[in-house]
């Protein structure tokens, strides 16, 4: 299972890197948020960077801490809520 979450979010990765101007980073959350968005799903906030830089920059960021979760022992994982 662990390699499928990989692979499934390197692909992701590599879409968003590729195409980085479908996208734009949330400036509320740092959710990676449709370009098309008005405001964003996840937090309702309207500020975003839609750089070249900032795009790819932060799909890299979101790349490398799933990569922890993924290679960290399930059981140290704690749910807030």
């Amino acid at each position: 299972m662990n390699d499928s979450l990989k692979d499934l979010k390197e692909a992701i990765t590599k879409n968003i890197i590729r195409e980085w101007y479908w996208y734009k980073v949330c400036e509320g959350c740092e959710s990676i948020v449709d370009a098309s968005d008005a405001t964003c799903p996840i937090c309702r906030a309207y500020r975003f960077d839609g750089s070249k830089k900032r795009v790819i920059a932060h799909a890299f960021n979101v790349y490398d801490r799933f990569q922890e979760l993924i290679d960290s022992d399930p059981g140290q994982w704690e749910c807030s809520g």
